[in-house]
């Protein structure tokens, strides 16, 4: 059974932002163990003290395995002389409605037997399916975009001050994604985005050049990926604080589950963001192409 986890951590006067980078220090080696759906990190906006993992797990197993991981007994051995209480974990379990018990039992009709669902379930069904649930998957569970020399290949994207550039992955006659933020004695944050539906098993994978320069220790050059079904949760990151991080060559980016917000129409969105309040010279660039979101067991079959 998957298991929630909210985990409430508070800081000392003066070491919030050396928790922060602490914990988002955290992120990435917890995301890439085996069970975990999802691993968000939140702070107030009331109380810069205080920060909130908000995590979800396949199972209490996979958890149990997770609080024995050396990257968090580090982060433990630090907590006295960072935070300002111990840690409050809690445990939750999702109660699930019975719209949501309808639209599994739908999704796995359609799995076993490539056909519309039978009679009986369809009757059960509040959420208005008119046709086979295969052919209602084919349409919404894949999304694909290459950004062609026109411009990008499907609608509901808002490039706000991101551009397309000559670059791209292929080398073919296309463009890719492209976005910079530049210092200027703050921070800079500049957002791509579109609108997706995602299938109960979506996985994204996508590629990326990037340059990321910090030229003082207060600086910090970033990209992430976000999905916003109403909140944001990061799905992908790098960040550099002192010196430069480059990508000279494109890098995949592959296998980031999605599946915690399967059945939404959300917004994916890239962001590049630098915070400097000494300089104009901290940077961060990315370019970003052939982006794919698929099903779990599409993109397997097709291995």
């Amino acid at each position: 059974m998957a298991i929630t986890v909210v985990c409430r951590i508070k800081a000392k006067a003066g070491m919030e932002e050396e928790v922060k980078q602490e914990l988002m220090a955290l992120i990435n080696p917890t995301r890439s163990e085996e069970g975990c759906i999802n691993y968000d990190l939140h702070q107030s906006t009331d109380n810069k003290s205080l920060f909130l993992f908000y995590e979800n797990w396949t199972s209490k197993d996979a958890l149990d395995e997770h609080m024995n991981k050396p990257h968090l007994d580090a982060f433990k051995k630090k907590d006295s002389e960072l935070l300002a209480e111990p840690l409050d974990v809690t445990l939750w379990e999702k109660i699930v409605t019975d719209d949501q018990t309808v639209k599994k039992e739908l999704e796995i009709k359609a799995d076993e037997e490539s056909y519309a669902p039978s009679e009986e379930i369809m009757e059960k069904s509040e959420i208005g399916v008119t046709k086979p649930v295969e052919e209602e998957k084919k349409e919404s569970y894949r999304f694909e975009e290459s950004f062609s020399s026109n411009g990008p290949d499907n609608e509901g994207w808002n490039l706000n001050e991101w551009d397309l550039h000559d670059t791209n992955h292929t080398g073919e006659n296309s463009k890719s994604l492209y976005g910079e933020a530049s210092s200027n004695f703050g921070t800079v944050t500049k957002t791509a985005s579109v609108t997706v539906t995602l299938g109960y098993s979506a996985i994204l994978q996508y590629y990326r050049k990037l340059e990321l320069y910090g030229a003082n220790i207060m600086s910090d050059a970033a990209f992430k990926v976000i999905i916003d079904d109403g909140s944001e949760h990061i799905v992908d990151e790098k960040s550099q604080k002192l010196g430069n991080y480059t990508e000279s060559s494109w890098v995949e980016r592959s296998g980031i589950d999605l599946s915690f917000y399967g059945g939404k129409t959300v917004q994916l969105k890239f962001v590049v963001t630098v915070t400097d309040p000494a300089s104009i010279v901290s940077y961060a660039k990315v370019w970003i192409d052939d982006i794919t979101i698929s099903d779990e067991k599409q993109v397997s079959n097709n291995k």
